[in-house]
């Protein structure tokens, strides 16, 4: 059976509380192979302003580690790139 990981990308809001996803990451392993440690990354576009902070979370709403690359805002949208591993 194929391995399916889900990764929502979320606004953290200045007070504590998650706000809707901005973008949700699904990853399929059709190759049924054992990949351990995989650096992924996926690119993020969404429409809005800089947030106060971005967080990664697991598809059970856990935090999950990550970095963002090339945040930029341009015309309203927000784009760039988030790294994390898929354990």
């Amino acid at each position: 059976m194929a391995r399916i990981t889900v990764f929502s990308f979320l606004c953290l809001l200045m007070s504590g509380v998650f706000a809707a996803p901005l973008q949700t990451f699904v990853i399929k392993d059709y190759l049924r192979h054992q990949w351990t440690d995989e650096l992924v990354h996926f690119p993020i576009a969404y429409r809005g302003v800089y947030p106060a902070s971005l967080a990664l979370v697991d598809g059970n709403g856990q935090p999950a580690p990550c970095q963002v690359t090339g945040l930029t805002q341009q015309n309203g949208k927000v784009t760039g790139t988030v790294w994390t591993v898929v354990l």
